[in-house]
């Protein structure tokens, strides 16, 4: 296999991009070394797990008692060994969910394991994780909710309490008392800085809700001082719009945020006003970045649907999503760029049930084969050029291509087109993406456009020994491409042509 290099000869004119004459000039925003740390991980695990998977519900608003956390077999060993299994490279632990129950012997609240009767009340679950993590190689994330905490926010008038509308009118009135915020907000950041002291390093703060807003400034500044590494969701990484683990397409890291610093949500234009969304909820909330954006936040998508249909707790035996669905969700996600992270709730035994445990193996073993090698061929190198050829000794089928950007530099592909070299001319490659599951106003059929981290294309098969890709758009020179791969899944295999 070699490959070659061409140099940007007039690319400029080939591009056809607005702006600056010279987009060797403009100056993108670019990952930090621990974004690009983040996505190179491409699946993580989530291991949602607290009262609620013994009372039933899915948002607790902190009428749950510690009594009710009693898991009779927890291993937390079992549940890095599935997510190993998975591909899994991260984790996250739901240390504290929106009911308010802390999974650690907290100093701040009685609402925590210290008064279950799971280990007589000397239990520590995110001991017990962030330890197994390091254990088998596993990088220890923890999610935590700093505006939504059911057991401080609410009273017992006001309790039960239903989820949405009802939830946010109480929250809202209670944040008019300021006595209530100061105590409140001390609560949180004492919380969080005994999670970030009291456990070694931790890799990923999933910090649900994020805003500008509320408790949240004040519990990013505790994480920066306490673990400035530490990847935080919000300012560092952000989510897609949905929980259905899909992107976007085109789909830009780089955004611009709502007053122009990282101390804000995600906007799509940089005039954008503010929106309906101020507490950071960006399940419904689309962005597609912009290639001009501000700053950098990688994509995670998140998908609680793979494993455990009916929400992100356990909530009981549940029918697996069909196989070809759950390799869908890798082509809507890391396929399209982003990080892929998997929920596997654990049941009232503190186990992953045994049905996921197989069946997240399967997944991670199909995903490995399919799209981790051994390829045709792959370029070894990177060097800057707006065309890079790949050729192999002889033509075969392929019906599979990577590509992967050195985003280092800043995201800059925007248009690209791969041709195959066939009876001794050039033709159009013809591209295959078809989804069967993507949420309304999502590009069901993604074409040649936006790379980011990486972008795999289903083509139309065609047999050759020679593959161009040809960049004819993009926000600055040089575009970098790091990785070029050719493959063929065959026919044969349900996954290549299910979603066709």
């Amino acid at each position: 296999m070699t490959k070659r290099f061409l140099p940007l000869l007039a690319f400029l004119a080939l591009a056809g991009c607005s702006g600056p004459n010279n987009k060797a000039e403009i100056k993108l925003a670019t990952p930090s070394p621990q974004q690009i740390d983040f996505m190179n991980n491409e699946i993580g695990a989530f291991f949602h797990f607290t009262t609620n998977t013994f009372t039933g519900a899915e948002h607790g608003d902190g009428t749950a008692t510690p009594a009710d956390f009693n898991p009779t077999k927890l291993d937390v060993d079992q549940w890095m060994e599935a997510a190993k299994s998975l591909g899994a490279k991260y984790a996250v632990l739901t240390a504290r969910h929106e009911d308010g129950f802390c999974l650690w012997p907290t100093k701040t609240t009685e609402y925590c394991v210290r008064n279950s009767p799971w280990k007589n009340g000397r239990g520590d679950v995110v001991k017990e994780f962030v330890e197994a993590c390091r254990r088998h190689g596993i990088k220890p994330g923890l999610y935590f909710s700093p505006n939504y905490n059911g057991h401080e926010i609410f009273q017992p008038k006001d309790r039960p309490v239903e989820w949405g509308k009802v939830w946010d009118s109480i929250t809202n009135l209670r944040w008019q008392d300021s006595a209530f915020v100061q105590k409140y907000r001390q609560l949180e950041v004492d919380q969080i800085t005994e999670l970030l002291t009291d456990y070694g390093p931790i890799y990923q703060i999933w910090m649900d809700h994020w805003s500008e807003k509320k408790n949240c400034p004040a519990v990013t500044a505790a994480i920066r001082k306490l673990q400035p590494e530490c990847i935080l969701t919000g300012p560092d990484v952000r989510s897609p719009g949905n929980e259905k683990g899909t992107v976007v397409y085109p789909s830009w890291n780089p955004v611009y945020t709502m007053d122009s610093t990282n101390n804000s949500r995600a906007a799509e234009r940089v005039d954008e006003p503010e929106g309906p969304n101020e507490y950071g909820l960006l399940e419904t909330y689309k962005i597609v970045g912009h290639p001009n954006g501000q700053f950098w936040r990688s994509l995670e998508a998140p998908t609680a649907d793979m494993f455990n249909h009916g929400g992100w707790f356990w909530h009981g035996p549940q029918l697996p999503m069909p196989m070809d669905d759950r390799i869908e969700n890798y082509y809507r996600s890391v396929g399209l760029g982003a990080n892929l992270i998997i929920n596997l709730p654990p049941d009232r035994q503190g186990l992953i049930p045994a049905e996921t445990v197989a069946d997240a193996k399967a997944w991670g073993d199909t995903i490995r084969k399919l799209f981790y090698g051994p390829f045709i061929a792959e370029t070894e190198t990177a060097q800057p050029g707006s065309e890079v050829e790949l050729t192999w000794e002889k033509p075969c089928r392929i019906d599979h291509v990577m590509l992967m950007e050195n985003i280092a530099n800043g995201q800059k592909v925007a248009n690209y087109t791969l041709e195959a070299f066939v009876d001794g001319k050039w033709q159009a490659v013809v591209p295959a993406n078809r989804f069967k599951y993507c949420p309304e106003g999502y590009n069901a059929s993604p074409g040649f456009e936006t790379i980011g981290h990486k972008k795999i294309d289903r083509i139309v098969p065609v047999v050759t020994d020679k593959l161009r890709f040809r960049c004819t758009k993009a926000a600055a020179e040089p575009v970098e491409i790091t990785k070029f791969a050719v493959w063929n899944v065959g026919e044969a295999n349900p996954t290549q042509t299910a979603n066709r």
